[in-house]
């Protein structure tokens, strides 16, 4: 097992913005497996052992607190997000 990869991310960032960061680093590291911030970035990391996830994830706002899974969808994760400067709860999710 090799040691995960933390990526950061501005804290002024939307969260589709944060999304595509997600998508792009599936598609080259590895699986999301935490989202966390540092009170001035949100750090998003990935598994690097192979294999990398088909159906890449994406982060979901929470609903009071609470993570509303799609049908369909697993749970990746849950943290709290630097988004667009708010630390906001999310929940990552994977078709």
């Amino acid at each position: 097992m090799s040691d995960p990869e933390v990526y950061s991310v501005d804290k002024a960032a939307t969260l589709d913005a944060i999304n595509q960061v997600v998508r792009q680093n599936e598609s080259m590291l590895g699986a999301l497996i935490a989202v966390a911030n540092d009170g001035t970035q949100t750090l998003l990391t990935f598994e690097r052992d192979p294999p990398k996830p088909t159906q890449k994830a994406r982060l979901l706002l929470t609903v009071g607190g609470t993570a509303v899974i799609p049908p369909g969808s697993v749970k990746v994760c849950e943290g709290t997000a630097l988004i667009t400067g708010q630390k906001i709860d999310v929940v990552a999710v994977r078709p």
